[in-house]
């Protein structure tokens, strides 16, 4: 006795591995959060607290940390999905280039901006 749903795909896009990059994948959004806060207070600590405008263009630094750390989990969304791209469907396949290439296309652009507008 088959059912009409037997038919059907199945589990899609599912590959089971466990690494460093895997745990970092999971948890991105927590780690880039502690990431930027950290700096951030790093940043004004070692200001002593006072926040000037020097403390505010080092702030600043926080915006090209934040899009290359966005643009790290693009590229390991491309890495870690490797074994599921058969099974993928196309507009899945197309969403993750398209946003791999979209952070690429804005770290660039925002480090670009930091670095040659924000002169020292």
């Amino acid at each position: 006795m088959l059912s009409g749903r037997s038919q059907g795909r199945g589990k899609t896009s599912f590959v089971e591995h466990r690494t460093f990059f895997h745990l970092y994948h999971s948890f991105h959004r927590l780690w880039i959060f502690l990431f930027i806060i950290f700096q951030g207070l790093a940043i004004i600590a070692f200001n002593d607290g006072k926040f000037n405008a020097k403390t505010f263009r080092d702030v600043l630094s926080l915006g090209p940390t934040f899009v290359v750390m966005n643009f790290f989990e693009s590229v390991l969304d491309i890495f870690m999905m490797y074994g599921a791209y058969t099974t993928m469907r196309r507009l899945a396949l197309i969403r993750i280039f398209l946003r791999f290439l979209w952070f690429g296309l804005t770290s660039v652009f925002v480090t670009f901006l930091y670095v040659y507008v924000c002169p020292k």
